[in-house]
């Protein structure tokens, strides 16, 4: 149906507001069942949202199709407390998602230049990770973990934190893979990237980042749900 423009003054009939006005705007329902049984005769680029997938579809005159979907979603953002030796960030990861970006800046540090290590869930072992590190003195380092601990995930300190990491598949019971980069906010610091895994087949729907010395207080978390196609 083409586009209208309603002029002042003039009569708004029924057949118009279901038509171009009802039939254009996005509608949502809980399911595409509650869809069909209150849309009887769809018409094409209808726009509709389903809250069960949290998803948009069109209908193309035929059926309805999922629109194309690409980027991140912001899940949570939690705020690190006073003194904070570690911080618990629950239920995150979900079947919405198979692939998370972790975020986390701001803050301030008793100690300047900790690490910042991440945990899945109650697991402390089984972690493996390699890492590329250059000082801004161009000095070259390895890195590694080796069935240890926790990730390595970013750096905190005076300046604040600083973590930047991919998860692929925590909740699913598939191994967790990970890639990491952050850098060291000091004249006298370093670059760091890197990547690796954690060695089960767990469900994960948490995480904790743990402050290897001193503590934090402040600064944001932020978890980040890549949109599956």
């Amino acid at each position: 149906m083409p586009r209208k423009e309603f002029e002042a003054f003039t009569r708004l009939d029924a057949s118009d507001v279901n038509t171009y006005l009802m039939d254009q705007s996005v509608m949502t329902f809980a399911d595409s069942g509650a869809r069909g049984s209150a849309i009887d005769t769809p018409v094409e680029g209808m726009l509709t949202y389903l809250e069960d997938s949290k998803s948009y579809e069109s209908y193309d005159g035929s059926s309805y199709v999922a629109l194309a979907s690409g980027g991140l979603d912001l899940i949570k953002s939690q705020t690190v407390g006073s003194a904070a030796a570690s911080v618990v960030v629950s239920d995150v990861f979900s079947a919405d998602y198979d692939n998370y970006k972790i975020v986390a800046t701001g803050g301030v540090a008793t100690l300047d230049g900790e690490f910042i290590n991440l945990q899945l869930g109650a697991t402390t072992t089984g972690y493996y990770q390699a890492m590329n590190q250059v000082t801004y003195a161009n000095v070259g380092a390895t890195r590694n973990v080796s069935n240890g601990a926790s990730f390595a995930f970013g750096i905190t300190g005076l300046n604040g934190m600083f973590g930047n990491a991919e998860l692929f598949l925590p909740f699913q019971t598939k191994r967790t893979s990970m890639n990491s980069i952050f850098s060291s906010p000091a004249t006298g610091g370093f670059y760091r990237v890197g990547s690796g895994f954690l060695n089960n087949a767990t469900s994960y729907t948490a995480f904790t980042l743990v402050f290897a010395n001193g503590t934090t207080t402040g600064g944001t978390i932020q978890v980040y749900g890549y949109k599956k196609a």
